[in-house]
């Protein structure tokens, strides 16, 4: 059978990919050998600067640029309308779902503050009270692949309850048992705040997701919540988020996704506001997906996907 599809991959290694995984349907090319530009259906990249390398005037039957990143949000919104902008879902999200269990362990156990008063030669042992997970309220911000592995994480190790913030209230039955609650209106969640005692964001960033944790979100929270962030730093409004924070010293925030990200000549590390010098946080650098393999994962699930994401869009979908 002929190949349907052809598409270009912009990434590095995109030579041994390309040999090393074959998708029956889809012809792969890369910058370096010969391909014709107008036959390519779909780009395969994973930052918009490879865009840049391209003249896509001559690409006159491109429809599909796929990131092999979950999310989009860096890609220009001049691309978005002209193109389908699709991200891969999927392939690390087990990894992103236990850096989000072990955020929220590590604000409930108080370990990075141990650790440091620790360094300086105190010892609180019984002083400071830990907060148990076990039976918890845990709201997750949608329920993409890595909302449903969390899911399934706490309710598997704490029995927790299981709330839910998502677009429909129609869920697969295999997930039905992780699941207590689905929402799907800003005004009852806003309503059931007050319940919760994790909450962790899963949403993508877009343009009805910037700032959807906002001062009216966090003033609903619980003093000693604890707040995960594991999808996009915009979604949680930058300022709201310090000042929650700064107000609210029984509440604690586990972070790996941020508002400024350092250039790699410097690599120092700033936000707008100073959450360096608050105690009631722990930051990671945006890598709760890398570990051994990782970059791979992503191209390996891009790969696959694109075909169906062109067979998609082929009928109408």
């Amino acid at each position: 059978m002929e190949n349907n599809f052809s598409v270009l991959l912009l990434f590095k290694n995109a030579e041994k990919y390309k040999s090393k995984y074959k998708v029956k349907g889809v012809q792969f090319y890369t910058p370096f050998e010969p391909y014709k530009p107008e036959e390519i259906d779909a780009l395969l990249l994973f930052h918009s600067r490879e865009l840049k390398l391209l003249n896509l005037e001559e690409f006159s039957n491109l429809r599909i640029i796929k990131t092999i990143t979950a999310g989009t949000d860096h890609i220009p919104p001049e691309y978005h309308k002209k193109y389908h902008v699709i991200g891969t879902h999927g392939p690390n999200a087990i990894y992103i779902a236990e850096h989000a269990l072990s955020l929220a362990l590590s604000c409930s156990r108080k370990l990075v503050y141990h650790t440091e008063t620790m360094k300086k030669g105190k010892f609180h042992q019984t002083d400071i009270l830990s907060k148990s997970l076990l039976g918890s309220n845990v709201l997750i911000l949608g329920f993409g692949p890595i909302g449903r592995y969390t899911a399934g994480l706490f309710k598997r190790a704490f029995s927790s309850q299981i709330y839910v913030y998502k677009k429909s209230v129609r869920i697969h039955h295999l997930l039905r048992g992780r699941v207590n609650k689905i929402i799907t209106d800003r005004n009852e969640l806003i309503k059931n705040l007050g319940n919760m005692d994790v909450v962790i964001n899963t949403l993508p960033l877009t343009p009805q997701t910037q700032n959807f944790i906002d001062e009216t979100f966090f003033f609903k929270l619980k003093n000693d919540v604890i707040i995960v962030n594991v999808s996009r730093g915009r979604v949680i409004k930058e300022s709201a988020l310090f000042e929650f924070l700064k107000s609210r010293p029984m509440a604690c925030a586990g972070i790996d996704v941020w508002y400024k990200y350092p250039d790699k000549k410097s690599n120092k590390f700033r936000q707008n506001y100073p959450f360096e010098t608050l105690d009631n946080i722990v930051m990671t650098p945006h890598n709760a997906p890398v570990v051994k393999g990782y970059f791979e994962n992503m191209v390996k699930g891009a790969m696959y996907q694109i075909k169906w994401d062109l067979l998609k869009l082929t009928k109408g979908g």
